[in-house]
């Protein structure tokens, strides 16, 4: 008889772990190139639960877990979030530019944090709507004429900020209703969440080095780099997909609680991709398929091109309003993650 999984079986002891991890990862900062901070934390939740853990000189977080046969596998989610970048101080005020995928049609009126050490909270102000022109109020103000009011002087601006300085979104993390949460980096940190989750309570078949990777919102730098060294037979990357929206079509999106989403196309294995159907229908995890004909805008490339080549999977979560600092994941789906992933590498992979 076929086995069925669903949200409401989950323990209130394994919600409780996932979003306690999820909580404080999020409000972690790790924008792309200063992800060296995370490791402290990612450290205390794996320490004893896994054979070695390292950061390698990129800011990189590899752990591994010895299996019980011949053969290796990389499980990969990446630490690094979007955000900004220092480029000027005009008066009381820094001028900015992007750091990575930042719509900005939404920052206006968003809370930052600048990240000097102490950092400095701040917001992005704009010309009142009271002095603007007509024509103003219908156009996104460029990036260019966005400025961050930190309440501090051009001198204390000055000793305390550096042009090339890292900026984040400020953004609590907040529960809404029932397993559904907000707040910014769920791209990837509900990967790494899972990830995590994966690797403390896998009995592997084969090793396992968990990698958790810089960068990926611009080069690929630490997937590439780490697969290129470790040189697994088998890669499985976890990631996000996008949630629905009311003006996107549905065969672009998934729904939220309804189960991870499996990436099919030329980059991502035919027989890993079949593998994790069949685990999760074996055992009544529910998934959905994204067919993903060209790049997938993941690490899964620069794993799956490494060296001569790399045996590569794609699992990813769905999230509503990728890129904003009001991110929403559901824990159920970050669960149904857990699990897949658990089972598969439980046993021997594409058996």
């Amino acid at each position: 008889m076929r086995k069925t999984w669903t949200g409401s079986s989950i323990s209130s002891r394994v919600m409780e772990e996932i979003d306690q991890l999820l909580e404080r990862l999020s409000q972690a900062y790790a924008v792309s190139g200063a992800e060296f901070g995370i490791f402290d934390l990612i450290n205390s939740e794996l320490e004893g639960k896994v054979d070695r853990i390292e950061k390698d000189r990129f800011g990189n977080i590899i752990a591994f877990k010895k299996g019980k046969h011949t053969g290796s596998v990389i499980l990969t989610a990446h630490l690094d979030e979007i955000g900004f970048m220092v480029r000027g101080i005009e008066g009381g005020y820094l001028r900015f530019i992007q750091h990575g995928g930042v719509d900005v049609r939404i920052l206006p009126g968003q809370a930052v944090m600048v990240l000097t050490d102490p950092p400095i909270f701040g917001t992005i102000g704009i010309k009142p709507p009271h002095m603007t022109t007509k024509e103003e109020r219908k156009k996104v103000i460029p990036i260019r004429d966005l400025f961050i009011d930190t309440g501090l002087d051009e001198a204390e601006l000055k000793e305390k900020v550096k042009i090339g300085d890292l900026i984040g979104f400020y953004s609590p993390y907040r529960r809404l209703k029932d397993n559904f949460r907000t707040g910014k980096a769920f791209d990837d940190r509900a990967g790494v969440t899972a990830a995590v989750e994966v690797l403390t309570k896998v009995d592997p078949y084969f090793d396992i080095y968990l990698v958790l990777t810089v960068q990926e919102e611009f080069t690929g730098l630490g997937a590439g780099v780490t697969a290129y060294q470790i040189k697994p037979d088998l890669a499985i990357v976890i990631d996000c997909t996008h949630g629905p929206h009311p003006d996107l079509p549905e065969y672009l999106t998934f729904e939220l609680e309804k189960g991870p989403v499996i990436g099919v196309g030329p980059t991502l294995n035919p027989k890993v991709s079949k593998s994790l159907q069949k685990t999760a229908e074996e055992n009544g995890i529910p998934y959905r398929i994204e067919p993903m004909p060209g790049h997938t805008g993941t690490d899964a490339e620069k794993i799956a091109f490494s060296r001569e080549g790399v045996l590569t999977g794609l699992v990813q979560i769905p999230i509503k309003h990728m890129h904003s600092p009001v991110e929403v994941v559901s824990l159920t789906d970050i669960d149904h993650t857990v699990k897949l992933l658990t089972l598969f590498l439980s046993r021997k992979p594409c058996s």
